[in-house]
Order: C-alpha cells, then sequence, then structure tokens
C-alpha cells in the first residue's frame, strides 16, 4: 500500500487519526511496503483478507463460519484474539441484516469494483472485495467492509464513505451500497445518513494533510 494507491478502509482509517497517530500509522504502512519489495513480495498480505473471503462464504453459500475461523486461526495463531470476534460480529450482522431485508438476495454473478482517481492529490482510491447481491433488475445490495480495531468507523467517515463509492461504483444507485463495520458489526447506508453536500470537500482536505504528512514519511526515509 502507499498513499497514492490505497483501498478506500485504509483511506477511512487514516482520515479519521488526528495527525500524530495518522504519521506513525503511515510510517509503520512505509515500513512494510519497504520490508515486502525487500523480501520479493513474499509474506506480509492482508490480515482480514481471509475472513472477509469466509465470511463471504458464508453469506453466499451458507457455509460455516466458526468452523472456518477455526481452521484460520490453526494455520495462523496471530488471529486468535480478532478472528473470533469479527465471526461472532459479522455472524449475529448478518442475520439481522438478512432478516430485515424480507426478499431474496441473489449473489450478483460479477465481480464489483472501481478506482476513483484523484488527479490534483495524485491519489487513488480503490474499492474492490464487495459483498454484493441482486434484489431486482434497478436494486442490489453492495457491502463493502471497513476493518479496523480503531478507530471505529464515525457516522461523519461513513457517510464520506458511501459517497466514495458511490462515485467510484456509479452504474450502482448510492442507496443500494453500505459499509460495514466488521469489528463491531454495525453498517452504515443512505438509508441512515444523508448526503450532505461537503463530503468532497472533507475527503479532499484530509486526504491532502495526509498526503503531506506521507511525503514528509518519504522524505525521511530517502
Amino acid at each position: 500500500m502507499s498513499l497514492e494507491i490505497i483501498h478506500l478502509r485504509k483511506a477511512l482509517k487514516f482520515c479519521m487519526l488526528d495527525d500524530d497517530r495518522a504519521f506513525s500509522a503511515l510510517r509503520r504502512e512505509a515500513y512494510e511496503d519497504r520490508r515486502r519489495q525487500e523480501s520479493s513480495g513474499e509474506g506480509g498480505g492482508d490480515f482480514f483478507g481471509p475472513f472477509w473471503s469466509d465470511a463471504k462464504r458464508f453469506a453466499i453459500d451458507g457455509d460455516d463460519l466458526v468452523a472456518a475461523t477455526g481452521r484460520r486461526i490453526e494455520v495462523h495463531e496471530g488471529r486468535a484474539r480478532l478472528y473470533p470476534i469479527l465471526c461472532e460480529r459479522f455472524s449475529d450482522w448478518w442475520r439481522r441484516f438478512e432478516g430485515a431485508m424480507n426478499e431474496p438476495l441473489v449473489p450478483l454473478g460479477e465481480s464489483v469494483h472501481a478506482r476513483l482517481q484523484f488527479d490534483d492529490l495524485d491519489v487513488t482510491i480503490k474499492v474492490d472485495n464487495l459483498l454484493s447481491f441482486q434484489i431486482d433488475r434497478e436494486r442490489h445490495r453492495l457491502i463493502y467492509p471497513y476493518f479496523s480495531e480503531a478507530p471505529p468507523l464515525s457516522q461523519r467517515w461513513a457517510r464520506i464513505g458511501l459517497w466514495v463509492m458511490a462515485e467510484a461504483l456509479n452504474r450502482f444507485r448510492p442507496q443500494d451500497m453500505v459499509i460495514l463495520d466488521a469489528q463491531r458489526g454495525r453498517s452504515f447506508s443512505l438509508r441512515e445518513l444523508d448526503f450532505r453536500g461537503d463530503e468532497e470537500d472533507i475527503f479532499m482536505d484530509r486526504m491532502a494533510e495526509l498526503r503531506v504528512l506521507w511525503d514528509n514519511i518519504l522524505d525521511e526515509a530517502a
């Protein structure tokens, strides 16, 4: 990861941190980038990726998420603390979410992903790896995961995240988009939130500040 090309979930996390914590978090990212490059890309990877793959299979195919989580922990004991929490919270959230729909959710037969480029900042936001369903010809549910033990996703930044999704995935309806704070089993959509018209300004201003921090880190490492 670099700030030039960054997943939406990480961008939201960094945006919510104060400058000191954001600087420390970005510095860790820069260190991990260098470590991966020096090891030819071996190791590392997305800590939450295996869980999300299992969660999607649970939601789509009904696979046993508890058993899958146990297998993931057997492979990597570093998952033993957070994965059971994610399993419990996602399972509870999914049952509430599915029960509230009162309509069949059909897995979307395509991968939903996009990149949103901000040329002025030389920043590209990746929106991918969604859990995607079709309800009818017009309606969908596009669920994007936010993974972070801290900070929790706030309503303000969930609203801005939904705006980014709407801009990136502009062939879908914004009201069909959902951001899930997986750690807490809480989701956000435009059924609870409303766009206020200031989302782009807030996002661009904060990303510009983060870009300054990132450039300082790169200069420091040079």
